[in-house]
């Protein structure tokens, strides 16, 4: 389905515009912004934790891909029953990554007041990510989120991060 001289777009549609048309293409930044919110529309994603239960903890997590592009945005709030295991925590993509890359999705862990560094590791070709968090606030350097790490905690915290990624 290609533009729509009314200015109404469908979710996934994707304007089709010919070389030298101009004819209903519209020049307007509201109708372009329509197309593009149209053809980025966020998908709500349920991914699978490993070595970390949620618990009664809650998730938000968006992702939305272009081509290759995936491009994802997630809150993952610890509750009273959250528990992490002694091996480190992954995350599911939403979809394989590119078999060539070594990748890594931005963000931060919130323990309490503190907002540390963190990040999602993301391997050559893998389907899963893998929690990294700084172990305080003087130290950068960032490790694998296990029990023993500095975590979110059952209570206070969550784990945020946004960012793309290249699929395969």
């Amino acid at each position: 389905m290609g533009y729509q001289a009314s200015g109404a777009y469908t979710a996934g549609a994707v304007p089709t515009i010919t070389t030298g048309q101009t004819a209903g293409v519209s020049t307007t930044l509201q109708d372009m912004g329509g197309a593009l919110n149209a053809f980025m529309a966020w998908t709500a994603w349920t991914p699978t934790l490993t070595n970390f239960t949620l618990g009664n903890g809650t998730s938000n997590c968006y992702y939305t891909q272009i081509n290759k592009t995936v491009w994802v945005q997630a809150v993952l709030n610890a509750g009273s029953t959250t528990l992490y295991n002694a091996s480190a925590a992954t995350i599911s993509l939403p979809a394989a990554a590119s078999a060539s890359l070594h990748q890594y999705l931005p963000g931060f862990v919130q323990t309490g007041s503190a907002n540390l560094p963190a990040m999602i590791y993301i391997a050559n070709g893998a389907t899963a990510g893998q929690f990294y968090v700084a172990t305080s606030s003087a130290n950068c350097t960032l490790v694998a989120m296990t029990n023993s790490t500095t975590n979110p905690g059952n209570t206070t915290g969550g784990f945020t991060f946004s960012g793309c990624y290249q699929a395969s």
